[in-house]
């Protein structure tokens, strides 16, 4: 019997190193060759923005709690109502600039643009602290609208995928309208093409591996990049983001849980020609999740025009006349 328990023994310590070494190989070495690079879904935004310097606002900071100075962009309207835009992917307070101008025209709510952590003036590129303290930002970003004003919150790509989330928490309970421009669902959702239609490509070994070990309450390594995107970075290298800016800059695994949980569905737009996802896959997934889901299709626009088009804004506005 001695013998017996000490080759269960060795046993159990050979798999059990087997499987250290497997995942660290994972870790390690299970990177992918970033996509190459697809200007046109991120660079007209910016472009545009630049060409209408004058009118956008300086980049002001507020202190989050943990007391990091992070970056916002203020278009003053009126004081009953604040509207907080959530940039795509990659992007920043500057690529929403063309829709914060035409949401705040006419007498429209004060319009509120982050620089999300990880993202252009606020904190390390491609990266956060830990997974959840980018709903703390947005939370304590909330002190910027005026006081006593009702809510609105609209992402956009990315964006939307994190307001989804939001949506999806007490924090979201807070806001009285929610709008989700072609939002990230997520992977498994038919709405999702391939590599995001070219945009990004996951590291899946060690996305998979730091996935399994954050599962089991383990955090190291969530600092390593699991995602690049068809972009470069400000030092001209591919940006991308580690796990745990991956993990929270998204909807929840439950995608759909974060989709039943507020009163009103989040009202959800996407163009017609969307390249990176799939716009006659949202209506039939979300009515399946809960049958009052809204769902507009705009005809004749691609992914980056949802945020940049006389068109959309013009529909997005329309959904806000109550607002």
């Amino acid at each position: 019997m001695p013998n017996l328990f000490r080759r269960a023994a060795i046993a159990g310590l050979a798999l059990a190193l087997g499987i250290a070494v497997l995942f660290a190989g994972l870790i390690a070495f299970g990177t992918s060759a970033p996509p190459p690079p697809l200007a046109v879904l991120l660079e007209p935004a910016i472009a545009q923005a630049r060409a209408q310097q004058g009118m956008v606002p300086p980049l002001q900071s507020f202190k989050s709690r943990d007391g990091s100075a992070l970056a916002y962009r203020r278009y003053e309207g009126r004081a009953d109502a604040a509207l907080f835009l959530i940039h795509g992917s990659t992007g920043s307070a500057e690529g929403m600039h063309a829709m914060a101008v035409a949401l705040n025209e006419a007498n429209g709510p004060t319009i509120i643009t982050l620089d999300m952590r990880g993202h252009g003036a606020s904190g390390r590129l491609g990266d956060i602290d830990f997974i959840g303290q980018m709903e703390h930002d947005l939370e304590d970003a909330l002190s910027l609208a005026p006081s006593g004003a009702k809510l609105g919150l609209i992402g956009f790509s990315a964006g939307g995928g994190f307001a989804l989330r939001v949506a999806g928490t007490t924090l979201g309970e807070r806001f009285e309208r929610i709008i989700l421009l072609a939002p990230m669902l997520h992977p498994r959702s038919a709405t999702y093409r391939q590599n995001g239609g070219g945009w990004a490509v996951a590291y899946l070994p060690r996305l998979i591996a730091l996935a399994v070990l954050e599962q089991s309450g383990i955090h190291i390594y969530q600092h390593l990049p699991v995602l690049a995107f068809a972009r470069q970075d400000r030092d001209g290298k591919p940006y991308t983001y580690s796990f745990r800016l991956w993990a929270n800059f998204k909807a929840h695994e439950d995608y759909a849980a974060d989709y039943r949980r507020q009163k009103r569905a989040p009202l959800v737009m996407i163009g017609a020609e969307d390249e990176l996802f799939v716009a006659t896959a949202y209506e039939p997934e979300l009515k399946a999740i809960r049958g009052d889901a809204e769902v507009r299709v705009l005809p004749g626009l691609n992914h980056i025009n949802l945020s940049l088009r006389p068109e959309a804004f013009a529909a997005i506005r329309a959904e806000l006349r109550n607002f």
